[in-house]
């Protein structure tokens, strides 16, 4: 560059020279042709000599020395510019040209300051930018180091709890597997996802059907040779967390076998029902031994009624003066005698009720009956006893109802006993309401007392036979503990049900329903009706 430079500033000056003298020749010859005319060449050329050498050398000395100066003054702004220009391609800032001419390279030289500024400034910017962009980038590729790291180690916990959950699923199927009871565990559409091996002996059935439906795929029966419906749909979607079927009947290997089935609903971890699970529970040797319990009840039972009977003739022969007149506490003690007597037969009916029901012994004989008018009967045979306690019954809610096909006889042994027991556990002065009336395709009674209420702990075995209530037992000490047994298994012979709620110091509500398409008959050797002959 520099090189290249010099040959223009030579080039420059070489014309500069010429430029200058050529003129200068031209205008001397002129005034000298002008002002002394000669005759020849020589003339001229001795003119010349004479009157022109001292100033043509003074002129061209003077000429050297401009043609050296002025030049440099021209170039020495150029230099400068170069020297600039030299500086930027070296990547040095803020350059600037400092040019104290009036002509067009100090124009030249601004310009090149502005343009000096402003690429400083694109520059810097530039740098700025690259800067910024760099440290982002630096910034997103550590978060993104972090993220992989974060990502690397959610992996390798993923992978850690997946091994605990086979792990854990091991351990569920190898409990299961191992138990005594049948298990059968089936998703929210009711497919069998898993059964065991005790489900398998029980029902007959092996691991293929696994992914199929449980109500297609298992079949028992009821007691009364009906199939049991497994509706596990509906549990799905009402509000109960646990079910009890009826005692069924599976017919495996030509034996008879006595299952206790019940259904458990099961909850992911944000508290969603995704399937429930089948238990299934051999009972066949408990039923054998109920039955001979039963029996042995039965037997007893009757062989006490005839005893008891003659008894209870006597004493009230003996009340009555037939067999001679007695004073006054004599008859208070044989009324206490009679009383108690009274107490033990309905002991021993309840007893044979009791028998009955569970050996099938009992039949259902519906027929079209007003169950207003058996819950009339009902209400006046307790109203004895609720006036003894000046308890007020309220029927304001009791509504006529359709008559349907039902066991007069059987409904009628419920209600007394839903009523007497409301009346019985409630406090002195107090109220009892009773109401009655359709719900959708059923008939629905319930009766509200005051009473003591039943204790959460001792809800779940409340129409067990036999079983009171730690904090009435604590209260009354009258009861046998079968009159919510009996109601509970009348109400499933007469295809209804029976349940309750109750809070312990205020109260329980008791409910029935039966289906307005009535109760199905029954085969059995006695009715209840006829049960006390």
């Amino acid at each position: 560059m520099a090189k290249q430079h010099s040959k223009i500033r030579n080039h420059l000056l070489f014309w500069y020279i010429i430029g200058s003298i050529v003129p200068l020749l031209f205008l001397v010859v002129a005034v000298i042709f002008y002002l002394a005319p000669v005759s020849s060449w020589i003339d001229l050329v001795e003119l010349i000599r004479r009157t022109l050498a001292i100033p043509l050398l003074a002129s061209i000395i003077l000429i050297l020395t401009l043609s050296i100066i002025i030049p440099r003054e021209i170039i020495r702004p150029i230099n400068k510019l170069q020297a600039a220009v030299d500086k930027m391609l070296r990547g040095e800032r803020d350059v600037l040209v400092d040019v104290d001419t009036n002509d067009e390279l100090a124009v030249l030289a601004r310009g090149f300051n502005e343009m000096t500024k402003e690429v400083t400034e694109v520059k810097s910017s530039l740098e700025k930018d690259v800067k910024d962009r760099t440290s982002a980038l630096l910034e997103t590729n550590t978060e993104l180091q972090d993220s992989k790291t974060a990502m690397l180690n959610i992996l390798e916990d993923v992978a850690s709890e997946k091994d605990k959950v086979e792990e854990q699923k091991t351990k569920i199927e190898a409990i299961i597997t191992s138990i005594d009871d049948g298990v059968v565990v089936v998703d929210n559409s009711g497919k069998i996802i898993l059964i065991n091996i005790r489900a398998q002996e029980f029902l007959d059935i092996n691991k293929d059907i696994i992914g199929q439906s449980v109500k297609e795929s298992i079949t028992l029966y009821l007691e009364n040779g009906e199939a049991l419906d497994l509706d596990i749909d509906n549990f799905l979607l009402d509000n109960r967390d646990v079910h009890i079927f009826p005692r069924a009947i599976s017919n495996n290997n030509s034996q008879k076998q006595y299952l206790e089935i019940g259904l458990t609903k099961y909850r992911n971890n944000i508290q969603e029902i995704i399937g429930a699970i089948v238990v299934i529970r051999d009972i066949t040797r408990s039923v054998e031994i109920d039955n001979m319990k039963s029996e042995f009840v039965s037997v007893a039972s009757h062989q006490l009624r005839t005893p008891l009977s003659a008894v209870r003739w006597f004493l009230e022969m003996l009340i009555e003066g037939d067999l001679g007149k007695l004073n006054s506490e004599q008859k208070e003690a044989i009324v206490d005698a009679l009383e108690s007597n009274n107490r033990m037969i309905y002991l021993v009916n309840d007893l044979l009720n009791v028998s009955r029901l569970e050996s099938a012994k009992i039949k259902v004989e519906p027929t079209l009956e007003s169950l207003n008018q058996i819950l009339k009967t009902a209400l006046k045979e307790a109203r004895g006893m609720a006036k003894e306690k000046n308890i007020k019954i309220i029927t304001k809610d009791i509504q006529i109802v359709p008559k349907i096909n039902l066991d007069k006889a059987l409904i009628g042994q419920v209600l007394q006993n839903l009523v007497s027991n409301a009346i019985k556990y409630s406090p002195n002065k107090s109220e009892v309401k009773i109401s009655l009336g359709e719900i959708g395709d059923n008939v629905q009674f319930s009766i509200k007392d005051s009473g003591y209420g039943v204790p959460k702990s001792d809800q779940s075995r409340i129409f067990e036979k036999f079983f009171r209530a730690d904090n009435v037992t604590r209260m009354e000490t009258e009861g046998t503990g079968l009159g919510l047994y009996i109601s509970k298994t009348v109400m499933e012979l007469s295809s209804g049900r029976i349940w309750f709620e109750s809070e312990e110091k205020k109260g329980s509500t008791f409910y029935i329903s039966l289906p307005l398409s009535g109760s199905k008959a029954r085969q059995g050797s006695r009715s209840l009706a006829n049960l006390k002959k």
